[in-house]
């Protein structure tokens, strides 16, 4: 089986341009209140069980953490600072109505599973 084309690939520079436009995007949308983010979505849900902060920057920034959950009080959501500082796999207080989790990821991987799919390839075994 023939791998599918899929065109001119973009210029490193401007790929780079475009997850960097869609991640500021994304904070924005975040600290803003955007129709789009995830505060504006769980007042539509009536709430939310978990935040999870997975991924570089949520893996391994407690700033970037901190300064989100700060803002998501009304949520239920309160950061233990000391297991925040301590990257530990739950970061929410014993009394936080939400679980705050950091979840570890392998980003590569899931990169490459989603590029073998889109080309045809089968998942390795």
């Amino acid at each position: 089986m023939r791998p599918r084309k899929l065109g001119r690939p973009a210029s490193s520079a401007s790929a780079n341009w475009a997850i960097a436009r869609d991640a500021a995007s994304f904070a924005s949308d975040i600290t803003t209140g955007s129709p789009r983010s995830p505060p504006s979505r769980s007042a539509t849900l009536s709430g939310i069980d978990a935040l999870i902060f997975t991924g570089g920057i949520g893996e391994n920034s407690r700033l970037i953490r901190t300064r989100i959950c700060e803002r998501l009080g009304w949520m239920g959501i309160d950061l233990d600072q000391t297991r925040n500082a301590a990257n530990e796999r739950m970061v929410s207080s014993d009394l936080a109505r939400t679980t705050v989790l950091v979840i570890p990821t392998n980003e590569e991987l899931v990169i490459a599973r989603v590029a073998r799919a889109v080309i045809g390839l089968k998942a390795a075994a």
